[in-house]
This record gives structure tokens, C-alpha cells and sequence, in this order.
């Protein structure tokens, strides 16, 4: 099927990586607490699309650098600690200085914030590189003749099963802190929980890549 091999073995495998909690998937969760649905299915979009570019550069070989390079591959896991640590401040500011964000989130601008974070995120989200880098050629054909286009069958049938998981996140989270939310001291925890959840996933990448 478009010059890939083992097919469903690879699709279970995509799965199983959607599922596991990782930087993407706590993103989502924590717009949703602290913003609601409509924030959450916005981070979604934005993993989404940052997912694309991923495939993209997979398809055409740029990720081969990282092979070539680790170096770059290091830098690419320290900016996301880096830019997790930064998003976690931020919120924590923005509440300090009475400034809610879940109600600038309720803004076009805000919602393309929000869009371009999870974006973002997700470019610089190292199990996604060594998803596209080191496992998915496993699942491709070496004498078929389709090239890129196995990249791209494989790469988006990957965005396909992922959007759809990160909906479901970003819906079940929002639903669960909907019901809570007009308690101002839970929605105040909620983006507490945010602001610390971001600081101490992005510490935690760092800490593992020193």
C-alpha cells in the first residue's frame, strides 16, 4: 500500500505513541483546564499542524540531518524545555499581574496564540522527531518506487489517529473543568496547575538531555 509494509503494525504503533502522555498531549490538557474547549481544540489544531511540518521534512529528507548531527537534534530537545519553561512564566505572570489569559483566549488574537504555541510545541517536541527520524522508515518499502509519498501515507495516517486523540483530550478535559470552573478559586488552581505543569515538563526534558 503505497510502498509501505506492515501497515497495521505501524498504525497500532502510531497509536500506542498517541496515547503515551508526552508534551503535546499535556499542552492540550492544560489549555483545556485553565481556558475551556474552545482553547483546547484550538492547541489541538496547532499540535496538528506542527505534526504536518514533522511529515513534511520527514518526506523530503531534511531529518536526516539529525542523523548526520546530533547536535542539532539536542539543541531541537532544549529549545522545546526552553519554550515549555517560558509558556509556564508566562501564565504565571499574566495571573500575577491580573491578567487572565482565559479571557484573552477568548479573542481571535487570542485563540492564534494559543494556535501557534501548540504549534510550536510540537516542532519542538523530540519524540516526535525520533518518530519521523528513526521508526517510521522501518514501515516503508525499500524497493518500492512511491518515495516521498510513503513518508507522507504514513506520516499523515500518524496526524490522522493523533488529531483525533487530542480532540478527545481537549473535549474530556474541558468537560471535566466546565463543571468546576465557576468556582474562582478552582479556576485560579487550574491555571496554577497549567503554569506549573509547563515549567516542570520543560525542566524535566532539560534535565534529561544534559
Amino acid at each position: 500500500m503505497f510502498g509501505t509494509q506492515h501497515f497495521f503494525t505501524f498504525l497500532l504503533a502510531g497509536i500506542a505513541l498517541n496515547l503515551t502522555p508526552g508534551q503535546d498531549t499535556l499542552y492540550i490538557i492544560g489549555r483545556s483546564l485553565a481556558q475551556g474547549r474552545t482553547s483546547g481544540i484550538v492547541s489541538a489544531l496547532g499540535v496538528g499542524s506542527g505534526c504536518a511540518i514533522h511529515i513534511t521534512a520527514s518526506a523530503i529528507g531534511l531529518y536526516s540531518l539529525l542523523a548526520l548531527f546530533p547536535v542539532v537534534f539536542t539543541a531541537i530537545c532544549w529549545s522545546g524545555a526552553v519554550y515549555l519553561i517560558f509558556l509556564g512564566v508566562m501564565i504565571w505572570a499574566k495571573r500575577k499581574s491580573n491578567m487572565p489569559e482565559f479571557k484573552f483566549a477568548s479573542t481571535s488574537e487570542g485563540k492564534w496564540v494559543i494556535y501557534r504555541q501548540g504549534m510550536i510545541t510540537n516542532l519542538l517536541n523530540p519524540k516526535i522527531a525520533l518518530f519521523f527520524l528513526a521508526f517510521l522508515p522501518q514501515f516503508i518499502d525499500p524497493v518500492s518506487n512511491f518515495g516521498f509519498l510513503s513518508f507522507l501515507f504514513l506520516g499523515f495516517t500518524f496526524l490522522f489517529t493523533g488529531t483525533i486523540w487530542c480532540l478527545v483530550v481537549a473535549i474530556c478535559a474541558s468537560t471535566v473543568a466546565d463543571t468546576l470552573r465557576e468556582n474562582e478559586k478552582i479556576q485560579l488552581g487550574f491555571e496554577y496547575f497549567t503554569s506549573l505543569l509547563f515549567i516542570g515538563l520543560g525542566i524535566s526534558i532539560f534535565w534529561s538531555h544534559i
